[in-house]
């Protein structure tokens, strides 16, 4: 929680009615998403995606306003999976454009943060600073320690929501998903690509299990 704590105090710089808009997503990511998501949780967002995002953006020296609506996309980016496992990218930005515009943003600050939204759909094709940042926080966990559990975590995911892969298939659709994925900002390729090339021959040696 000491990450989402960092986040409300950079939040904390704007009106009142955004910090109920923060709580008001955090709540959606911690007590009504299914308990069959055991990769696209709270836990994804909260310790994964949230720091990364704002790391990045200091590193990109992004400024506060634009670090602020980073923040919110990276808190409301999964919030569409409350509705649907699939394609729910546009059901987090109806629920991002409701809760924010009650919040009181401004209509330009809130398509903003709906466009940042929209760049996480895969396969990932961000045009702006910010969307590449986002999308690098996204895929972060490429790049860390517990890559493999969370890995897991994800195939686990999967079958939960009726896609049923061997561990053999797994390991080598996401070690061909590695060798094919590159960060679009130059801050996450020196943050994690050493730690993402340990996690591919991670994946090497637990393909050849299988062969």
């Amino acid at each position: 929680m000491r990450q989402f704590a960092n986040i409300c105090s950079i939040l904390a710089l704007y009106p009142p009615p955004w910090h109920e808009a923060v709580l008001e997503a955090h709540n959606l990511l911690a007590s009504c998403l299914s308990s069959g998501l055991s990769y696209h949780n709270c836990r994804h967002t909260v310790q994964e995606v949230l720091p990364s995002a704002m790391l990045l953006a200091e590193l990109n020296h992004m400024d506060e306003h634009e670090t602020a609506l980073l923040l919110l996309a990276a808190l409301f980016h999964d919030t569409g999976f409350v509705d649907r496992y699939e394609n729910n990218e546009p059901v987090a930005v109806a629920i991002a454009e409701k809760i924010l515009d009650s919040a009181g943003l401004s209509s330009p600050d809130i398509e903003h943060v709906c466009l940042l939204i929209l760049a996480t759909t895969m396969p990932q094709r961000p045009q702006t600073v910010l969307e590449k940042i986002l999308c690098d926080a996204d895929l972060s966990t490429f790049g860390r320690d517990d890559f493999l559990q969370r890995s897991l975590d994800l195939r686990q995911e999967l079958a939960a929501h009726g896609t049923i892969i061997s561990l053999a298939d797994w390991f080598r659709r996401q070690l061909n998903f590695l060798q094919n994925h590159q960060y679009f900002t130059e801050a996450a390729r020196q943050l994690f690509s050493k730690r993402k090339e340990k996690n591919r021959q991670i994946l090497l040696r637990e393909l050849k299990k299988y062969e």
